[in-house]
Parts: structure tokens; sequence; C-alpha cells
């Protein structure tokens, strides 16, 4: 185990805020599973804070194994010093420090896409990119006003998503939205009170599902330039669903069903 420096304990937990994570293009994420995803994927690991008394024997020494092996930096903490960096309640006692990765957005690369246009709860949204990663679509959007993708609830909802998906944050949606058509993709947005029943849909080989902010919906100017407005039929008196939730729906009809 490495030894942690008031410096280096400081530096890192500027981390917890939005702008600092900005300057230093690094972020924090909490938990076993997490974690374990961040150390098997191709984004480089700044540190490892270990809590020993709450991480399991086996897991602990894998993590450091993995540390050493690859030469990141492993600091064995007290609860108090990993307070600092836990926003959770019960904490898994592991939290790594991780730097973003710049991904180059190819459009060739792309069949099929999820585009968030300034959805503000921060589970929805990381719910919404670990769906994604469960039923294969190819990459995910995040128009400007959405939450920030690391945000701390953000990353834990994405339960190690965040991983395996490119990603592309305060993007314009209008502008990706124009790129896709030119492309010959068919756009969706999910509407509660859409025109198109969505199991009416019939298979697309290209196509991008636009969701909106929980309360507000899509913006207009944006709507406008969609193809289909679609709604899930009800059979129940329950005023909306969910945003993640219809998601779901949504994502796993098209890509199964339609």
């Amino acid at each position: 185990m490495d030894q942690l420096s008031q410096n280096v304990l400081k530096r890192f937990r500027k981390l917890t805020n939005k702008k600092y994570r900005q300057l230093e293009n690094k972020f924090v994420i909490e938990g076993l599973k997490i974690c374990s995803e961040a150390l098997s994927s191709s984004f480089n690991i700044i540190a490892l804070f270990i809590c020993s008394p709450m991480v399991p024997s086996p897991k602990q020494t894998e993590f450091i194994q993995i540390c050493k092996d690859r030469h990141i930096p492993c600091y064995s903490v007290d609860e108090r010093v990993l307070s600092m960096f836990s926003d959770t309640i019960n904490s898994q006692g592991v939290i790594a420090i991780v730097e973003k990765q710049t991904i180059n957005l190819n459009f060739e690369d792309i069949d099929s896409a999820v585009i968030i246009d300034a959805a503000q709860d921060p589970g929805n949204v990381g719910t919404i990119i670990r769906t994604c990663d469960w039923f294969g679509i190819d990459s995910v959007f995040l128009g400007k006003g959405t939450v920030e993708l690391y945000n701390p609830k953000v990353l834990r909802s994405t339960m190690g998503s965040i991983f395996h998906i490119p990603i592309f944050e305060n993007v314009d949606c209008l502008s990706i939205i124009h790129e896709f058509k030119s492309r010959y993709f068919t756009i969706f947005a999910a509407d509660s009170r859409g025109d198109t029943n969505l199991y009416s849909v019939e298979k697309k080989n290209k196509f991008a599902i636009l969701f909106g902010n929980e309360s507000a919906g899509i913006h207009a100017r944006i709507q406008s330039e969609t193809d289909y407005r679609v709604q899930i039929p009800n059979r129940g008196r329950a005023e909306s669903l969910n945003l993640a939730v219809a998601a779901g729906i949504l994502i796993s009809y098209m890509v199964n069903h339609a």
C-alpha cells in the first residue's frame, strides 16, 4: 500500500466538486462493482483508496494485485478519509480516481443511439445508460442541460456501464439529429402524448431514440426534427411513467421487436 500525503488527499478531494472535475479532467467512483469495472476497462485509473475493514479479503487482495501490476497508487485509508469522498450512507469501502477518456465520435460505427435532452434526475440518466448497455445500444448522447455524466449519483446508477459504452456529453441535440438524418437514421421521440403507438413501429435498420426532461419533455424545436412521436399505451390510471422505466420499455421494444 502507498503512503497517502495530505497534499495528495487535498488534490483528490477537490474532485467531489464539479468545477474541479472539469478542470482536472478526472472523476471519482465508489463501490466494489463500479471500481472492478473501471479496473477492467481501458480507462486510466489514477489511484485507488481501500478501507480494509470494509472490503472482503479476496476482493481486497485482487484490487491490490491489479494496482501493483499496473503501477496504480493504492492507499489504505480509514473511514474518516473515506467519508471525504463518499456520498453514500453505507459505503463499500473502495473509491477510485479515474481520468476522463476522450472518445472520437465516428458515426460510421453507430447503428443505434439514445439522445437525452435536458434530463435532470441523476438516477434516471444513469439507469438509461445502464439500460442502453444491456440492450446493446451503440452510443449515448447527453444534450446540453442534462445532468453531468460524472455526478456521483449518475455514475452509481450506471453500475459500471459508463466503462462499456461510448457516451458523449454536452452535445447539441439538433446537430446530432441532423447528422443522423443525413445518414438515413429514423429518429423517434418518446412522448406520452405522441401520435404513434410504440407497438405499431416497424423495424428500422438505423435509429435514434430521443428522451426529454422529466417534467417538461423534449424541447419543441428539437422534437419538430424527429420522425415519430412515440407513446407507450397505458391500461391503468397512472398519469405518467418514470423516465428511466419508459426508456427501458422503448429501448427493449426497438431492439427486440421493431
